[in-house]
């Protein structure tokens, strides 16, 4: 774009200049052309018809013919004299000569002398174009007796000629002006244009991440300016990013830190209240004298708190360590009906919630993990327990869409705000007082893992929507 609009103004602007400045001055050269040719044309033409007059003037007196054949003849001669015609003091002919051949009419150009006893000075003549010629002068008077008439005329091709000549050549003198002037155009262009666009390349390297690029400098004008400005930004930009990434890495490190801090606190505090417990029941087990009953109880505690330890280990190992996944084409209401087998946990039963399940009958199959689609599932099923504070319910569908299958888990729990959408996925963010909060950030590795995706949404009247979109298999459709 830049080398065409600067080549196109420039050869433009050139050949513009040079047809305006060649039409002014092949206009202004003619026109001068033309007045000092027929200037010339005028005076030449006055002198000869004058030089005949005087030539003439006893030879008209006495009608001698012979002699003014001859007069007229030698006037013939000159190149621009077309006819001779002399004629007595009562207009009759006394010669007529002529060269041969018609002359058109826009060639012609008579002169009209009367001719009267006496010198020069006495003879009026009459130029149709020349006005310096031809005003000021008038007939003799009265008492110089007119004794002649002298009519020659002239032919003005030759000035034609020679003007068309000037044009044709002034013409072909432009264009050859014009062709020199585009061919330096073109180069003085190409001179300016080259850099730019060197410039507007190297411009786009750095844009890609090419930070090292630089530019030789060929020159000393402005363009060698830019030049030299540009490598002295590609240096300034190599420094600066040096110094982000040097910067970068230096947060990184300290959110590395953040966070291993953050976990170590977390593992901590999850691992402090499971082993105390375990504690506090190993010393009463260990206790003289316990009563079956309460030896049972706390062994029923500790073997609770042992699958507590058990899913926060799993947890943990799930997200920092994931498994492969084992691919295979699977019908996913099978995996929801394992989900929906297993559903007595402690915790549902004690809320009260009431479960729904809706399945696509004609629910596409589709190439997942069962066992990490599993995990996912539960582990929805679990957050949408935990989010409802005491009687609810929770609705599990499927349905095909998009070209996949999504799997929507809902409840009626207490929803979550526009601002926690973003971070429930994240690791290690929970608002329960229990757990790790790496429930929801396993599940969207996971998904990711299966080139799905996770959205939430807000449940009608209260609650969110967990939905699950898996692709669907492309040989299926």
């Amino acid at each position: 774009m830049i080398r065409n609009s600067l080549n196109t103004r420039i050869l433009i602007l050139t050949i513009s200049l040079f047809v305006v400045c060649s039409v002014v001055y092949g206009i202004f050269f003619s026109y001068q052309s033309k007045n000092a040719l027929m200037e010339e044309f005028v005076t030449r033409g006055n002198a000869l018809v004058k030089n005949l007059a005087l030539n003439a003037e006893v030879e008209i007196l006495i009608e001698n013919s012979s002699t003014l054949a001859t007069l007229a003849e030698n006037l013939l001669q000159e190149r621009d004299v077309q006819r001779v015609k002399v004629m007595n003091e009562n207009r009759q002919v006394l010669v007529d000569l002529a060269k041969p051949g018609p002359l058109p009419e826009k060639y012609r150009e008579p002169m009209f002398l009367v001719v009267s006893r006496g010198s020069d000075k006495n003879i009026s003549d009459h130029f149709a174009f020349s006005s310096a010629e031809g005003k000021g002068r008038g007939r003799p008077g009265d008492s110089e007796p007119v004794i002649g008439y002298i009519e020659v005329v002239f032919s003005k091709k030759t000035i034609f000629d020679t003007i068309n000549r000037m044009r044709r050549d002034m013409f072909a003198a432009a264009v050859v002006a014009t062709v020199i002037g585009c061919v330096l155009a073109l180069y003085f262009s190409l001179s300016i244009v080259k850099p730019v666009r060197r410039l507007a390349a190297a411009t786009t390297r750095i844009a890609r991440g090419e930070w090292e690029t630089t530019l030789p400098i060929d020159s000393h004008d402005e363009v060698g300016e830019l030049t030299e400005s540009f490598n002295k930004m590609s240096v300034a930009l190599m420094q600066k990013r040096e110094e982000l990434e040097t910067t970068y890495r230096e947060l990184a490190r300290r959110e590395r830190m953040a966070e291993i801090g953050n976990f170590s606190m977390m593992i901590a505090h999850e691992l402090k209240n499971p082993l105390g417990i375990i504690k506090g029941s190993v010393d009463i087990i260990a206790k003289e004298g316990v009563k079956s009953k309460v030896r049972k109880t706390m062994i029923e505690y500790i073997q609770d708190e042992v699958r507590r330890l058990n899913r926060l280990v799993e947890d943990f190992l799930s997200f920092a360590r994931p498994k492969p996944a084992y691919k295979s084409m699977l019908n996913i209401n099978q995996v929801v009906n394992k989900i929906v087998a297993m559903v007595p946990l402690q915790e549902f039963n004690e809320k009260e919630i009431a479960l729904q399940v809706h399945l696509a009958a004609d629910v596409r199959e589709v190439n997942v993990d069962e066992h990490q689609l599993y995990q996912a599932l539960l582990n929805v099923f679990t957050n949408a327990v935990q989010a409802i504070p005491g009687r609810g319910e929770i609705t599990i569908s499927t349905a095909n869409q998009k070209g996949g299958v999504v799997i929507a888990v809902s409840d009626s729990g207490v929803g979550i705000s526009d601002e926690e959408k973003g971070k429930v996925l994240e690791p290690f963010f929970t608002k329960k007082q229990q757990g790790m909060g790496l429930g929801l950030a396993v599940v969207k590795k996971i998904m990711d893992n299966h080139n799905g995706e996770i959205r939430i949404t807000d449940r009608p009247g209260g609650g969110a929507v967990f939905s699950l979109w898996l692709p669907g298999n492309k040989t299926a459709d």
